[in-house]
């Protein structure tokens, strides 16, 4: 996990950045990363949080409908294996919220 969350970290730089492409691939890196580290794979709330972080990359660089697509996937895994009170879920809520 401790890879996919430094990649997912410089996903987060290279989007602050607007270096998108770069970004995109350090945040799909961390993902197949968790999804491979964890036990339940897709399910991982690891992997929906980095699921988010490759939404934001689509959001501001355009691509709202793939944007959406993540969010929703991200916000399933983490209402079922944490809780809508989960911060990542929050934050994840109202960024999908404002895209609609």
């Amino acid at each position: 996990v401790e890879l996919s969350l430094h990649l997912a970290e410089l996903g987060e730089c290279y989007r602050g950045l607007e270096r998108f492409e770069e970004a995109q691939e350090a945040f799909e890196k961390s993902i197949e990363g968790a999804i491979a580290e964890e036990d339940e794979g897709e399910q991982s709330p690891y992997v929906a949080e980095y699921r988010l972080g490759l939404a934001r990359v689509y959001r501001d660089s355009g691509r709202t409908d793939e944007a959406r697509q993540l969010y929703e996937a991200a916000l399933e895994v983490l209402e079922r294996e944490r809780s809508v009170e989960d911060p990542h879920y929050r934050k994840g809520r109202a960024e999908l919220d404002e895209l609609e």
